[in-house]
């Protein structure tokens, strides 16, 4: 009986499975924080168990700067009036910070959620129109780090092309590369 990968090499079969689990990964991105690497936390949960009545005190966080939840506002409207060429630069900006931070989405829920996570969301969320503007913007820089990355064997640049540019042809190059990676070490 024919092996269900049929004559498939077995890097081949492996970048597949890479591919889709990244696919998985990104559309449940909305769920919670997304699970591609490279993202810094600022700081875990820590549950009070000294807390009155017995119950857990809610979850501490440190909140994200007030200009950054500006610029996330600012492209979610500039999105739906469709301005996708600026709502792309400001949530690239979010992209480039140096850290990440939890936020509330929702005042009356106590869902918290990764705001580069959520920058990242809304990128792969735009419509065909919106996602050729960013590959028209952001496209050449990524393709030069990754070109860049791959010259120096450089594993983390690897990972951060995939993580900052996904939406871009060099994010995914990348992130199939990072795959491949971590495939051929047995990861």
């Amino acid at each position: 009986m024919d092996s269900p990968r049929g004559n498939l090499p077995k890097r081949l079969c492996g970048a597949l499975v890479v591919a889709g689990i990244v696919a998985v990964t990104t559309s449940t991105a909305a769920a919670g924080p997304p699970v591609i690497g490279g993202i810094n936390l600022m700081l875990s949960a820590v549950a009070d168990e000294t807390a009155l009545d017995g119950e857990f005190a809610d979850s501490v966080f440190l909140p994200p700067d007030r200009k950054t939840l500006q610029r996330l506002a600012q492209a979610r409207e500039l999105l739906v009036q469709q301005r996708y060429g600026e709502a792309v630069r400001y949530l690239d900006s979010i992209l480039d910070g140096p850290e990440d931070y939890f936020f509330q989405p929702q005042k009356n829920m106590p869902v918290h959620r990764s705001l580069k996570g959520e920058a990242q969301r809304l990128i792969g969320s735009m419509p065909r129109k919106g996602r050729e503007l960013y590959q028209l913007q952001y496209g050449p820089r990524s393709r030069q780090m990754l070109s860049d990355a791959i010259a120096a064997g450089d594993v983390a640049g690897l990972a951060e092309v995939s993580r900052r540019f996904f939406h871009t042809q060099a994010g995914r190059e990348a992130t199939l590369l990072l795959g491949l990676h971590h495939l051929d070490r047995s990861r």
